[in-house]
């Protein structure tokens, strides 16, 4: 006999749902657990999909975060900014967002 399908499927969970979400939560951590709250609290784009597609949404929320800092700070993140790219590996965005977007947000944020 053999098993029908679920009328409603539910969509497979992947390993690396919000891996990208809880490497920044994790880094934000590093230097400080009340802004990783906050970012924890406030992120409100989709978490899941695949690496560049996590890296997207993430690039996403951060470019609006840096821009509102800039309009507050009368400061420019545009070289932070610029780091966030989705054409980059995860190692390579990682190392980009921790050396040069993460010490703007820690500072301004």
């Amino acid at each position: 006999m053999n098993a029908s399908p679920s009328p409603n499927p539910q969509p497979v969970k992947s390993a690396l749902d919000g891996f990208v979400f809880s490497t920044v939560v994790s880094l934000l951590a590093i230097h400080s657990p009340i802004k990783a709250e906050v970012f924890r609290n406030n992120f409100s784009l989709q978490r899941n999909g695949t690496i560049p597609e996590q890296i997207g949404h993430m690039n996403r929320y951060w470019h609006a975060e840096l821009a509102a800092v800039d309009n507050r700070a009368h400061t420019s993140s545009i070289a932070a900014r610029e780091c966030l790219r989705d054409d980059l590996g995860f190692e390579d965005w990682c190392r980009h967002f921790a050396s040069t977007v993460l010490p703007v947000i820690v500072s301004a944020w």
